[in-house]
């Protein structure tokens, strides 16, 4: 009877000594995490104004200079960005002399004038990133010669990374009022019926005919396509002085006693986000959700230029 618990000890002990001879499981390494990257080859089909050229002002264009550029397809995200050679000695990635711009898929009208117009940023010892709306890519590689530029998608940018921004449809914050004091919000103009024509203007300092001003283009393409573009006039009133409506009164009333939607903004910021240029009698044409299509469109192109609008 002795014998029993003997052999049940000893059983348990050949049990343990089986159980810890077992190799450990071996765990599998975490699997790195999968960085994409977006390569485009760049080119120099890009339209700029002579005036965006001023030799030996280091804060625009040199003679020398050339703008290369590609459309980006990331995910959902569309959108061109590029390079430009600033200082116009045949390299296009020299910190602090060359830039990166950014604007809406397929532009092909680039401005850059100095502080506005089309987002540009001066190549950065930090992380260079560009933001389309709420997405963030981070500049991998930006070729010597101009020739390619890599992007990363990333979730957010690192804190000390410069960000270029880029905003591609109108924006659902942005109010104006019209010329009775009303606000009005943007977003609300958007009915996905019609396109959007967003017409930017100034009272100019010396007189003007309503008949000669550019105006006139204007009313042409209201009459052309009344139905299906909305045309919106925005008056950029931030330097105007009362001898402006004195002289120009009968050209004021005009302008806003026509059949489209009227607005005025004096906030220099406000309307730098939205035009992305200061030079008038132009505008932004965009889809029927209110994407931008056509950028730094002027008023007679768009008169005579877009019978597809029809």
């Amino acid at each position: 009877m002795k014998t029993l618990p003997l052999l049940c000890f000893l059983a348990i002990l050949g049990f343990a000594a089986c159980t810890s001879s077992r190799p450990a499981p071996v765990t599998a390494p975490a699997t790195p995490p999968v960085v994409t990257e977006y390569t485009e080859t760049l080119w120099d089909f890009f339209q700029t104004n002579n005036h965006q050229v001023v030799a030996g002002n280091k804060n625009f264009m040199q003679p020398g200079s050339v703008i290369s550029g590609a459309d980006f397809m990331i995910d959902s995200v569309r959108f061109t960005a590029g390079l430009v050679d600033f200082d116009g000695d045949g390299r296009f990635n020299e910190v602090g002399d060359d830039r990166i711009f950014l604007t809406v898929y397929k532009n092909r009208r680039v401005r850059f004038n100095n502080g506005y117009g089309t987002p540009i940023a001066p190549i950065s010892v930090h992380d260079n990133v560009l933001q389309v709306d709420g997405r963030f890519f981070r500049v991998n590689a930006a070729a010597e010669n101009g020739k390619r530029l890599s992007l990363q998608p990333i979730a957010a940018p690192a804190p000390d990374a410069d960000i270029l921004k880029m905003e591609t449809g109108i924006p659902e914050d942005i109010e104006m009022e019209n010329h009775l004091g009303q606000k009005v919000r943007l977003h609300d103009l958007i009915d996905g019926q019609h396109r959007i024509y967003l017409a930017f203007w100034s009272l100019p300092t010396i007189p003007m005919e309503f008949e000669k001003y550019p105006a006139r283009h204007l009313l042409e393409a209201q009459r052309l396509y009344a139905d299906s573009v909305r045309i919106v006039t925005i008056q950029f009133t931030g330097l105007d002085d009362p001898s402006q409506y004195k002289i120009n009164a009968d050209l004021y009333l005009r302008m806003i006693g026509q059949p489209w939607v009227s607005l005025r903004c004096a906030d220099f910021g406000l309307f730098n986000r939205l035009h992305q240029d200061m030079s008038y009698n132009q505008g932004i044409l965009t889809d029927k959700k209110g994407k931008y299509r056509e950028m730094y469109l002027n008023w007679r192109d768009m008169a005579e230029n877009y019978p597809y609008l029809r």
